[in-house]
């Protein structure tokens, strides 16, 4: 069980107990009337807010709307102290009163957030605080409620400076006239938020709206009534009306919680459906392109296979056959002629050192013994070295890389310094191979024409695709007149 929980629990628990406290107060007191419909209402509105607020206080605990309705529940309960006999309980009761609407105030203008975003929403929710406590307490000093109609019996209050009726009524006049108009900006405010809001936040704002615009409006015609010199039973009913108005307050911002909630749960169903079609094409272009790219290394290989067979049929075959033939002679001029044979035999050893040369460029092609027994700045440094056009090797890495990325990363370079030589017309080229964050960074840059394509030729294509295999990435840029940069990116980990 998690410390929330547990708060939780322990807090709906001390909700529970307080209420049955304050019934116990209302049933055992001397001077409260109506005590069965007092204890009605005192349970259903403090049992409600506290109820629903801490469930959703649960549901969603970064939100502040849980922690304000459960205020407002415990709050309520501090009706129920004006029934007690003793003087101090009963002055708290009092004092108390009027907090509960305060803090609804605050849950009104602030829901469904929780939070005060704006200087209008902190002045309203400010100026209703100082009215229900300040305020409170300094009407409370100038009133002696054993001589308030209705508070027959009542205990003597024991902050009470001076019985002055005169400060007494106006201390109450500036509390009405703070209260009326800041209960008629919230249920504006409530409503041109309701207004301004889209579809699915009406959905939500909508039962908050209608239930606290009805609590609020009793609320109103309550303050108004007191204030008209009416029968009391005439306020009592307002009361009594406005108070069963604003006890289905806290299921009506639990409905829009809960409205919100499967609006949000309908938002993340639907993003999460269009990333999965995302994600679906994605995958399928991802497929397609894998699928081309091992038809191109396949056709790649065998184009390879036949070039590296013409090589050797051109090239050191015929040298070798050439050299079987010379070898025969010499065997038969070695005792008949041997300045002849000697001849001969000069003349097959040039012959197999060429075979020999031809045979180490054809394996250098394939791959270059330098590289696995020297390293990349090596073999990088013999293709420097073997280039046409100056080039200078600005930065490799201090340490080996594994073997796979070592291969793609030198047929980029080697690749792209023939297409220097043969198409660019540069002066010069530089290459850089840096490791940056488990990547591997293959820079070769030139300074001559430009306007290289990589889809023009099967070169840079097949480098892409060696590169790709890797789940590497190639670019080239090479815009008309400005060189050519070729860069490759190999994951390294």
């Amino acid at each position: 069980m998690t410390s929330l929980r547990r708060a939780l629990i322990a807090l709906a628990i001390a909700a529970f107990a307080i209420g049955v406290a304050s019934a116990a107060l209302v049933l055992t007191s001397d001077h409260q009337s109506s005590r069965g419909l007092v204890v009605a209402l005192i349970l259903l509105a403090g049992w409600g807010f506290s109820g629903t607020g801490l469930f959703a206080w649960y549901q969603r605990p970064a939100s502040s709307i849980g922690p304000l309705m459960t205020a407002i529940g415990f709050t309520w309960f501090l009706q129920g102290l004006q029934a007690s006999e003793d003087s101090v309980i009963f002055a708290l009761g009092i004092l108390g009163s009027a907090l509960p609407y305060a803090i609804l105030i605050q849950l009104l203008v602030t829901f469904p957030t929780g939070r005060i975003e704006t200087a209008f929403q902190r002045a309203l929710i400010v100026l209703a605080y100082v009215d229900t406590t300040i305020l409170q307490l300094a009407w409370m000093v100038f009133t002696d409620p054993t001589k308030e109609d209705g508070c027959r019996g009542c205990p003597e209050s024991p902050i009470l400076i001076s019985s002055n009726s005169t400060l007494s009524g106006i201390f109450e006049t500036i509390q009405v006239l703070i209260a009326i108009p800041a209960v008629a900006a919230t249920i504006v405010y409530v409503f041109l938020h309701w207004k301004r809001s889209d579809r699915r936040d009406r959905r939500v704002l909508s039962p908050v709206l209608l239930t606290g615009a009805i609590a609020f409006g009793f609320l109103f015609v309550q303050l108004v009534l007191d204030q008209s010199g009416l029968p009391e039973t005439a306020v009592t009913v307002a009361f009594i009306a406005g108070v069963m108005a604003f006890s289905g307050l806290p299921f009506a911002f639990l409905v829009g919680l809960l409205r919100l909630r499967i609006g949000r749960d309908e938002e993340i169903r639907t993003a999460l459906t269009a990333e999965n079609r995302q994600l679906t094409a994605e995958l399928e272009a991802k497929v397609a392109e894998l699928r081309a790219s091992r038809t191109r290394i396949v056709e790649a290989g065998y184009e390879e296979r036949r070039r590296v067979e013409r090589d050797l049929h051109d090239g050191a075959q015929q040298r070798l056959v050439a050299l079987t033939m010379s070898l025969r002679l010499v065997r038969g001029k070695l005792a008949s002629d041997p300045d002849g044979a000697a001849e001969l035999l000069d003349e097959a050893m040039e012959e197999l050192g060429q075979a020999t040369a031809e045979l180490r460029e054809l394996a250098r092609g394939i791959h270059p013994a330098v590289l696995s027994d020297r390293g990349l700045g090596a073999a990088l440094s013999g293709l420097a070295d073997r280039s046409p056009i100056p080039v200078e090797i600005l930065e490799t890495p201090s340490q080996r890389l594994p073997e796979s990325v070592e291969s793609a990363t030198y047929f980029v370079i080697a690749e792209a310094l023939t297409n220097v030589a043969r198409y660019a017309d540069a002066d010069a080229a530089t290459i850089r191979v840096s490791r940056v964050d488990g990547t591997v960074e293959v820079e070769v840059r030139d300074d001559g024409v430009g306007g290289a394509d990589p889809t023009a030729g099967t070169g840079l294509r097949g480098l892409e695709d060696r590169v790709a295999a890797l789940e590497g990435r190639l670019a080239v840029d090479s815009p008309r007149g400005e060189g050519t940069t070729v860069l490759a990116r190999i994951p390294c980990g």
